[in-house]
Order: C-alpha cells, then sequence, then structure tokens
C-alpha cells in the first residue's frame, strides 16, 4: 500500500505545483492492492483544472483549495469524506465510494454530476441550476427534490429508496431511469421532451404522461399497471415498448397495430409470484395486429393467452425468445399451445444467470416459416391486397377532398358571376343614377 499524501509530495514538490493544470494519479482496475494509493488526500498549492485519481482505495479527499477545478473524477475508490468548495466545478463523478454525505452548496456551476454506487441518504441540489445531468442510482434516497434543476435533461435514480418524484419543473428533461425505487404513480405530464423512460420494477399503478411525447424507448414493466393511454404514444418514434409483468386485463393486440417501427416488445410475464397471486398480463388472441411490423427483432409473449398467428409475424423477427421453466407458471396459458408447435424448431438454450434455473429458449422462425410456406404466402398475399386497397382507399380520399375543394370554388366562382350579372342589369344602373 502506498500513503497517498505521502506519494503525492514525494513526487510533486511545491515549488512545481503552481504550473500543473492537470493531474492524473489513477490506478487500475487490475493493480493489487499493494499498487494503490491508500488513505487521506489534500491537494495544495497546484494550478489544477482537471483532477483523477480513479481505482484507488483513497478514504479522504480535501479540494478545499483547489479553486480552479473543472473537472473531478474520484470513482472506484473507497472515499467517506469528499471536500469540494470550487465555483468553477462543472463535472464531478464521485461513483463507487463508500460516501454518506455529499455538500456541493459551494459548487453552483456544476453540469453534471455522477454519486451512483454510495450510501447518500439525502442530497441537497437547491443550489446547482445548472445541472443537466444527475446519476444517482445505487443508493438509499428517500427523497430527491430537482425543483430547482430547470435546466435537467438526464437522470438515472434507479436503485434507490424513493416513494414519490415530483418531475413536473424539469420540462427539459429527455431520459429518465427511476426503476427499482418504491414508487406508486408517475407523474409524467409536464415532460414532453422526454425520448427514453425506464420506470420498471416499481409497484406503480397509474402512469400519466404527455400527449406531445416523443418516447423512442418506453420501459414501464415490473409494476401494477392496468391500462396506458396508447393514443398519447407516438407510433413513428416508438422502437422499444416493454409492458411486461404487469397485470393488464383481457384485451387483443389490436391497440398496438399502429406501432410499425416497433423493433422490441415485451408483453409477458415472468415473475411466479405475481402470478400465483392474480397479477399478470392477460393480453389474447391473434399476433395478426404485429403484421406490419418490419423491423421487429425480439418478442415476449410468455404465460400470456395469445394462441395463434405466427405467420403474420415479420420476417424481421428471425425468433421468438421465452423463458423456459421446468412446468409452466400458468399451465392454462394457451401461448402454451401456440409454443408446443415450435418445439421442433427448438435453437439453443443458455441460463439467463449463472445461480438461475431458468433457461432462454430461442425458437427458429425461418425455419418454420419454410416449413409453412403455403400458409406464409397466403398471409403475404393478404397483407399485401390490404396494402394495396388502403393505398386505393386512400387515393380515393385524396380524389374526394379535391371534389370537394373544386366543389366549394365553382360555387364561388357561380357567386362572383352572379354578383357580376346583377351589377351590369339596366335596372341597377338606373337606381344607381338616381342622386
Amino acid at each position: 500500500m502506498v500513503e497517498a499524501q505521502e506519494w503525492l509530495n514525494k513526487n510533486y514538490p511545491r515549488d512545481i505545483r503552481g504550473s500543473i493544470t492537470g493531474l492524473n494519479i489513477n490506478g487500475s482496475e487490475y493493480d493489487s492492492d499493494d499498487e494503490r494509493l491508500v488513505g487521506s488526500l489534500k491537494p495544495e498549492n497546484f494550478g489544477l483544472e482537471k483532477l483523477s485519481c480513479t481505482y484507488n482505495h483513497l478514504t479522504s479527499l480535501d479540494l478545499s483549495e483547489c479553486f480552479s477545478l473543472t473537472d473531478i473524477k474520484c470513482y472506484e475508490n473507497k472515499l467517506t469524506q469528499l471536500i469540494t468548495k470550487g465555483y468553477s466545478l462543472e463535472r464531478l463523478d464521485c461513483s463507487k465510494n463508500n460516501l454518506s454525505s455529499l455538500n456541493l452548496d459551494k459548487n453552483r456551476n456544476l453540469v453534471e454530476l455522477n454519486y451512483s454506487f454510495n450510501q447518500l441518504d439525502e442530497l441537497i441540489l437547491s443550489h446547482n441550476n445548472n445541472l443537466t445531468v444527475i446519476r444517482c442510482y445505487n443508493n438509499n434516497l428517500s427523497n430527491l427534490d430537482l425543483n430547482e434543476n430547470v435546466k435537467l435533461k438526464d437522470l438515472n435514480c434507479s436503485l434507490n429508496k424513493l416513494e414519490r418524484l415530483n418531475l413536473s419543473k424539469n420540462i427539459n428533461l429527455e431520459s429518465l431511469n427511476c426503476r427499482n425505487n418504491l414508487l406508486t404513480n408517475l407523474d409524467l405530464s409536464q415532460n414532453s421532451q422526454l425520448t427514453d423512460l425506464v420506470c420498471s420494477f416499481n409497484q406503480i399503478k397509474e402512469l400519466i404522461f404527455s400527449a406531445n411525447n416523443k418516447f423512442e424507448a418506453f420501459c414501464c414493466n415490473n409494476n401494477l399497471l392496468t391500462k396506458l393511454n396508447w393514443n398519447k404514444l407516438n407510433p413513428t418514434k416508438l422502437f422499444l415498448l416493454s409492458i411486461s409483468d404487469n397485470n393488464f386485463p383481457c384485451q387483443n393486440l389490436e391497440f398496438l397495430e399502429p406501432f410499425i417501427k416497433l423493433r422490441y416488445l415485451f408483453l409477458g410475464t415472468n415473475n411466479k409470484e405475481n402470478i400465483q397471486r392474480g397479477i399478470y398480463n392477460r393480453f389474447q388472441g391473434s399476433l395478426k395486429p404485429l403484421r406490419k411490423m418490419e423491423e421487429l427483432r425480439k418478442i415476449n409473449i410468455h404465460e400470456t393467452d395469445i394462441d395463434s398467428g405466427l405467420e403474420y409475424l415479420p420476417s424481421s423477427l428471425i425468433s421468438i425468445i421465452i423463458t423456459d421453466h421446468s412446468e409452466p407458471y400458468r399451465k392454462e396459458a394457451k401461448v402454451n399451445q401456440l409454443f408446443s408447435c415450435l418445439k421442433p424448431y427448438r435453437k439453443e438454450d443458455y441460463p439467463m444467470l449463472v445461480h438461475e434455473p431458468d433457461y432462454i429458449i430461442y425458437y427458429d422462425l425461418q425455419e418454420w416459416r419454410k416449413d409453412n410456406i403455403e400458409l406464409v404466402n397466403k398471409v403475404k398475399n393478404e397483407i399485401t391486397s390490404e396494402v394495396l386497397l388502403n393505398e386505393a382507399k386512400e387515393q380515393i380520399s385524396q380524389l374526394q377532398t379535391k371534389l370537394a375543394e373544386e366543389k366549394i370554388r365553382r360555387l364561388e366562382l357561380e357567386q362572383q358571376l352572379n354578383n357580376l350579372q346583377i351589377s351590369d342589369h339596366p335596372t341597377t344602373q338606373v337606381v344607381k343614377m338616381i342622386p
């Protein structure tokens, strides 16, 4: 082990420190403990603007004399104390330490903050109005006040103990990850700039979002949702939709028809305990509503009552992936009949996690299509006819619109002509001559 302050004093004499603006004293994740800097560190008399001291075993870092620092990277240490007082500080990454408190009141120019994987119960950010990025995942936060952080664009507060999250003032927010908390509702009605949402693994029963949203990735799986306002989601932008492991009532998949840009779609239920409690998605019927999703890559319909429509799945989907248990969690699930048809096309399996008994199974749809070519071709012809019919309907609609416009124009011209004829009538001329 190498004492950090002793090492710094030896390698950076005070008479040369004033000209040093950048200090890189990083360790490596592959270093042995004997090679890492340990203990306390207080750089003094430096002209530091950037400091990086990652992958060491520092327990205290005092930067109270480094007033010009703009960038601090001190992640992957064992810090229990971090002192920063520089008004110039813009970026701070102190993740993966043992910090239980952090005072950032003086760092009013802070733009990016990462204090993930620490032990913070509370963090006050009311003086940090310039923050655009906050990553505070994997702490012990039960409250997070962001009312003053109106410039915030990227927030990751996952893996905490949050029971509520007020984002009404964060109207510039573009990315939100609040998974693995204790949230029971989430109101995003003021966050119309959001493109990426992950609010999975909470207890959310109500999820509200703006009609003018820009969602591209929408992940609300593993909650208690029974409904969503599908009409508010933008079908031209959304490419990932994960609503698995919720409590949606019996319904077919017609609500998904507009979302033709989807690449990843997760609808099933994999939580055995919830299924036993009667909490699972009850999607049913055919896969036919997915027929126009020409970019679809992955789908999960596990433990649902979807029972038909393999022939309608787009050619972009080369395999169906499900979790294989020793036996289905819902023996009565109709999707089991669908999967039984695919058993000859089982491709491979492997453990999801090292210590998990469950496996992922791949069913090769390419091979299934070859063996069911007549059915697939019939569907292709059906879809082609449907496309042609829709195109014809669109053309008719456009012609009807043009005819209606022409009719209005003709009526306007007739009215103008009628006015001119009345104006030129002799009786009209006599009336005009009377003083």
